[in-house]
């Protein structure tokens, strides 16, 4: 992202998170930068932070209709694609088993206290 005057926000933003990964070399933050960050509410892992947002809606889909079996093509009302995240969680899983998942046991975890189904033919044969 560029902005109107020509500054290179996107790079900056990805320079400062490198920096706070790096702080035990030269170019690590300094404490106070750091905070600065954190006080405008500063991602600093955007994985995290777009998993997150996801698990947010389906918490509320959840709250709301009982269950956590969300249609693939379910979108919420704010647009947020909630049955692609959760087929892409299901397939995180399978790699899981492969060792090339992404998800983290305290995902899975937070996921299954919601009720997920993990395996949908499973289900389905039930």
């Amino acid at each position: 992202f560029v902005t109107f005057d020509g500054f290179r926000l996107g790079q900056w933003v990805e320079q400062q998170r490198e920096s706070r990964s790096d702080q035990q070399g030269e170019r690590g933050l300094a404490i106070d930068q750091v905070r600065r960050l954190d006080d405008l509410g500063f991602v600093w892992d955007v994985q995290q932070s777009q998993w997150e947002q996801g698990f947010q809606h389906l918490r509320a889909y959840v709250q709301q209709r009982g269950d956590a079996l969300v249609p693939k093509r379910f979108v919420t009302a704010d647009g947020f694609s909630l049955g692609t995240w959760v087929a892409s969680q299901r397939r995180a899983r399978q790699a899981q088993r492969s060792e090339s998942g992404s998800l983290t046991s305290h995902q899975m975890k937070r996921l299954d206290d919601l009720g997920f189904i993990w395996d949908m033919t499973h289900f389905h044969a039930c």
